[in-house]
């Protein structure tokens, strides 16, 4: 009877100690994901973009390295341009 006790014994220490390590684990995996979380807010607004502008004739929004600038407006395409700027 006390064989059985002391397996029984040995048993429940393995397990609250394979159960407290799992727990410490967790905890450090959820501090890790919000230190991630937290660096990728930091630098969400660190990522390169670039300008957009409006076409002077459409409206459409296109990044000014492929705008095209005629007159002092910005258009999206260059028949656009040709057209000139929409009166509205």
């Amino acid at each position: 009877m006390s064989r059985i006790i002391f397996f029984v014994l040995i048993v429940a220490v393995i397990y609250f100690a394979w159960r407290s390590m799992r727990l410490k684990q967790i905890q450090l995996e959820k501090r890790l994901d919000k230190q991630e979380k937290a660096n990728l807010a930091e630098h969400k607004n660190d990522m390169p973009g670039e300008k957009m502008v409006s076409c002077a004739n459409c409206g459409l929004y296109v990044p000014i390295s492929e705008a095209v600038y005629s007159n002092g407006k910005y258009y999206c395409c260059r028949q656009h341009a040709m057209k000139g700027p929409k009166a509205h």
